[in-house]
Order: C-alpha cells, then sequence, then structure tokens
C-alpha cells in the first residue's frame, strides 16, 4: 500500500510542478533583447598609402555583431562593453568615439597604418586581432590585444590594412588589494 501512495504522489506531484514551473516562466520578466548591430551601408573603400591608391567594394557591413568588431582603414568610433557575471556580456556600436569604453581608430600616419584604441575601462581587456591588407580576400589572425585599464593602446604596420576585426573580448581578473 506504501507503494502505490508514493507512486500516486508522485504522479500528482509532477504535473503540479509543471504548471508552477509554466506559471513562473509566464510571470517572469521578458529578457533584454540584444542592441540590433549598425551597419555601414554598401559602399567603396578608398585610400592612398605611399603614392598607391586603393580601392576594395564592401557590401552591407557591422560596426560590431557577436561580440566583434570591424573597423576599416580611415575610421573611428567608440564600443561600448556591457559586463555581466565578471565576462563581457556585449558589444555595441557607438558613433561617437569620446562616449564608448573603447575609442577605436584606424588611421594612415606618412608611410604607416596605425591602430590606437583608448580603453576608458577601470578592467583591462582582451582581445583576438585579425587584420585584411589589400588585395587579399580573408582576414588573418595576428595576435593578441591586451588593452590596459584606463591606457591607449597602439600599433603600426608599414603596409596598408584594410579591415580589423577584434573578436573574443575578456575581461583580466580584478587586481587583488
Amino acid at each position: 500500500m506504501v507503494r502505490s501512495v508514493i507512486g500516486g504522489l508522485s504522479v500528482l506531484i509532477l504535473p503540479l510542478v509543471s504548471i508552477l514551473s509554466l506559471s513562473a516562466a509566464q510571470n517572469a520578466p521578458p529578457a533584454a533583447p540584444a542592441e540590433e548591430p549598425v551597419y555601414r551601408q554598401p559602399f567603396t573603400l578608398k585610400f592612398k598609402f605611399l603614392d598607391h591608391e586603393y580601392t576594395d567594394p564592401f557590401d552591407k557591413t557591422p560596426y560590431v555583431a557577436e561580440n566583434c568588431v570591424y573597423i576599416l582603414a580611415n575610421e573611428r568610433f567608440g564600443v561600448h562593453v556591457k559586463v555581466e557575471n565578471d565576462e563581457v556580456a556585449q558589444l555595441t556600436y557607438e558613433k561617437d568615439p569620446t562616449k564608448g569604453d573603447l575609442d577605436i581608430e584606424l588611421t594612415i600616419k606618412k608611410a604607416a597604418m596605425m591602430l590606437t584604441i583608448l580603453n576608458r575601462m577601470d578592467r583591462a581587456l582582451n582581445m583576438e586581432l585579425y587584420m585584411r591588407v589589400t588585395n587579399k580576400p580573408a582576414l588573418f589572425e595576428l595576435n593578441k590585444v591586451d588593452l590596459v585599464a584606463k591606457r591607449p593602446y597602439m600599433v603600426i604596420w608599414p603596409y596598408p590594412v584594410e579591415e580589423i576585426a577584434l573578436k573574443s573580448p575578456t575581461l583580466h581578473p580584478k587586481p587583488v588589494h
């Protein structure tokens, strides 16, 4: 008789738990939607480097998408870094570079291409740097970038760079006091 009571209770409890779970899920606040990426409209990238003119057509291209930042020659913009549970949860585009957590610029300086990133955050950030040089179809991984808190990062290349992608953002551990 004990077995039938336990069996009967389990049959009664499971539907009740399912109903309570369904009810709680319906009353939970909706998850915040991820911000839609901001796109560049199709265009032709044109720039001059060491007396050579470079042109390359681009399709509709995001500035930031899926936690990856895409910056093209002669661009500057900001990036907001959303941190949740001590991890980078989301990167989003900011038109005004002075308002972003990161201020990113890819410029031509005389006979060099220069990438400058200012990290305004209180935490250091690591990212993987990918590059696409002129006349090459794909991005290739170059190195890891350590963005020290409240400091600028600069790197210079002696050849024309069309596009940089910064991927896989991770935070440095919080400093121990």
